[in-house]
């Protein structure tokens, strides 16, 4: 459980949720966690969480941290963003790797936490420009 790590998970969540909030980014209050799933479980959430939307403007995003497949002996984990639109997250299918950007090799002896909590806030800036 390479995400469990001391020195990997937290400290990215704590930088990219300030990161967040300095950028101006609204940062959901709790955290929504998995046991089990994928990168598509992620768009379900977000096909749950904002497929209703009243603001049909905006764009809605996960941020999603993945740890590796077992037994790739990898210590690391990736974080995937995806952005869309209420009405794109509330189609059923449309939201897919097209759509979302990932982070890899993230943990304390590759890509730093904090580094990456860092390119994290500049890829949602990309695709979700305020």
């Amino acid at each position: 459980m390479a995400m469990m790590d001391d020195g990997h998970l937290l400290p990215y969540l704590a930088a990219v949720r300030a990161g967040l909030g300095a950028a101006g980014w609204r940062v959901a209050p709790r955290l929504l966690v998995l046991r089990a799933g994928r990168v598509r479980a992620g768009y379900q959430v977000g096909a749950a969480l904002f497929g209703d939307a009243d603001d049909r403007k905006g764009r809605r995003v996960i941020v999603h941290a993945i740890g590796e497949r077992p037994g790739t002996s990898h210590h690391n984990f990736s974080v995937y963003v995806t952005a869309a639109a209420p009405l794109v997250w509330a189609t059923p299918g449309a939201v897919d790797h097209p759509l979302t950007r990932v982070l890899s090799g993230i943990s304390d002896t590759a890509c730093t936490p904090e580094r990456a909590a860092a390119q994290t806030v500049k890829v949602l800036s990309q695709l979700a420009p305020r």
